[in-house]
């Protein structure tokens, strides 16, 4: 674990009174940052937050001070990497004066929920606002905590709690009818709850100070960077995010328990095995080339290939189990030599796709779909008990070997090309070759509950 660290920030103020107050992010923002802005309000509007210029934030504090005089918010949210530069609009019910700060936070936990504690807001009328005590369940952890507050009448700070010495902050909107904001940071490593201490400020005044709590994750892999890792190992809850503009070469890359991987925005990845376990997550996503060696996905993990952006996944072997899943989705080109599913696993392969499967090994309740302008060419298909592959859309299917045997079935339907060497159905298994397609088959054998094909109009049909 490391402790978090602020990559850039920004401020600004309306110095006369307005219903509409703009808000400046920081100029750099990476995908996966923590973004925070805190912001006070000469008096106690309703706060409108703008949630459609950059997605949706979560509130932490909307407070009035006391009599109304002032009011402080914090808000935050994940970054998606999109943020950098950009502002936002935020509408007052009344029209008031304001201050903000805004930062970027890398190097956390990566979630609102397991890496941000921001306790309730402290109110008062006095020249030393004291932010409220922050307790958390994390226990003894590395962690970054700011202290802020907001104040009414335009009040500067003059001293900021003792030992919070980074990125202090003091602004104030001017005059009488103004209000004033303060702010400061403190990094630890390995400490449990936090209470920051007192500011002071020019003049005694009406307030409200809060304390923001961020817990530190491992180190990320953003910006505009090289990094090469010989090996990576995430466990427990660790999480690694690879975005922005970016080369990492992984020599391998093994995620357990809850741990992610994110690789996002513009960027190559080649990785040389890639193994998520459990509930363990990797996103490739944006922009991006990814090269995998090889492919394992165990118990409930997720391994998403998309859906955003141009992609183009190259993989060695693929193997899929339990409940795991690979989606292959967006606008994308996928390679594949050996495919094995088992158990729930499933492979979706959808919208404008190419995959090229060596062999393709269905069993259990395993199921593939492919679908959408596709191509699919498969050297030998197997499906066993209640497996099921899906070939739908406008899509060309080669397959030299189709079994399809229990309960499974094998569905090829809508316009598409299918060459078969040789087809045999046996149990409770179905075949369907619908719409307009060209086929040729050496041989047909059915078994079981299969009593008749029927061959009509270029279609083949199962009568039981």
């Amino acid at each position: 674990m490391a402790v978090p660290t602020v990559n850039d920030s920004n401020s600004g103020s309306e110095t006369s009174n307005t219903t509409t107050h703009t808000v400046n992010l920081p100029a750099t923002v990476s995908a996966g940052e923590l973004l925070i802005v805190w912001m006070a309000f000469d008096g106690a509007p309703t706060v409108t937050w703008d949630n459609t210029s950059h997605g949706t934030w979560s509130n932490h504090i909307d407070t009035p001070g006391p009599s109304s005089a002032c009011k402080l918010v914090v808000k935050a949210k994940v970054a998606d990497g999109t943020e950098g530069g950009g502002t936002l609009s935020i509408e007052t019910s009344a029209s008031e004066q304001s201050v903000h700060r805004s930062v970027s936070i890398g190097t956390w936990e990566g979630t609102l929920a397991g890496g941000l504690n921001v306790p309730a807001a402290a109110t008062g009328t006095s020249s030393t606002p004291n932010p409220p005590l922050a307790t958390a369940s994390w226990g003894n952890v590395d962690r970054k905590t700011i202290a802020i507050e907001g104040c009414d009448g335009a009040r500067t700070v003059s001293a900021y709690p003792a030992s919070y010495t980074l990125n202090q902050f003091s602004d104030a909107s001017g005059g009488g009818a103004g209000c004033g904001l303060g702010s400061a940071g403190r990094n630890q490593t390995g400490v449990g709850n936090q209470d920051p201490g007192t500011f002071t400020i020019s003049s005694s005044d009406q307030w409200v100070a809060a304390t923001v709590s961020v817990r530190g994750g491992v180190a990320g892999v953003i910006g505009s960077l090289s990094q090469t890792l010989g090996a990576l190992l995430l466990a427990a809850s660790g999480l690694v995010g690879v975005g922005g503009i970016s080369t990492p070469a992984l020599g391998a890359l093994t995620s357990s328990a809850s741990s992610q991987v994110g690789v996002a925005g513009a960027l190559q990845t080649p990785l040389g095995a890639l193994t998520p376990a459990s509930s363990g997550d990797v996103a490739l996503v944006g922009t991006s080339q990814n090269s995998l060696g090889a492919l394992t996905v165990s118990a409930s993990a997720v391994v998403s290939s998309g859906p955003v952006g141009d992609l183009a996944v190259t993989l060695g072997d693929v193997i899929v189990s339990g409940q795991a899943t690979v989606p292959l989705v967006g606008v994308a080109a996928s390679s594949l030599d050996p495919l094995t599913l088992s158990g729930l696993a499933g492979i979706e392969t959808a919208g404008q796709t190419s995959v090229s499967l060596g062999a393709l090994t269905i069993s259990g309740v395993a199921g593939v779909e492919a679908a959408g302008n596709t191509s699919v060419a498969l050297g030998v298909l197997l499906t066993s008990g209640g497996a099921v592959v899906d070939l739908a859309g406008t899509l060309s299917a080669a397959l030299e070997d189709l079994n399809a045997s229990a309960g499974a079935g094998v569905p090829l339907v809508a316009g598409l090309s299918t060459s078969l060497e040789s087809l045999t159905v046996s149990g409770s298994a179905t075949t369907g070759i619908g719409g307009d397609e060209t086929k040729k088959r050496k041989k047909i054998k059915t078994k079981s509950l299969v009593r008749a094909f029927r061959i009509s109009r270029g279609r083949m049909r199962g009568v039981y």
